[in-house]
């Protein structure tokens, strides 16, 4: 079963980032992971956006901010401190961090 879940996780590094999220719970990772990682995965993907003009920048302000993008850190490393004998869930967010955006 170990050797699925790994298999699973790796996986992900050749999957676009839109079904990052659905393969990552595949791999039966804890919700505050899977919520962590997505997470990631979005925070990243709205920091490259670019703020062309007013209503753009207030879009991507808000969205940085729903997702709490300035406490990703610190939230990041509660998660590893928790999980930290966990190489599958060490794995999956080493993986959401080097998704490419």
């Amino acid at each position: 079963m170990k050797t699925i879940k790994t298999s699973i996780l790796l996986l992900i590094l050749a999957i676009p980032a839109s079904t990052f999220a659905d393969n990552i719970a595949a791999a039966k990772v804890p919700k505050d992971v899977l919520s962590l990682t997505t997470r990631i995965r979005d925070c990243n993907h709205w920091a490259g956006e670019e703020p062309y003009d007013q209503p753009r920048a207030a879009e991507i302000a808000k969205a940085m901010k729903q997702l709490r993008c300035d406490r990703l850190d610190s939230d990041e490393k509660k998660i590893r401190e928790k999980y930290k004998s966990n190489k599958e869930v060490l794995e999956a967010i080493d993986q959401a961090k080097n998704l490419p955006y």
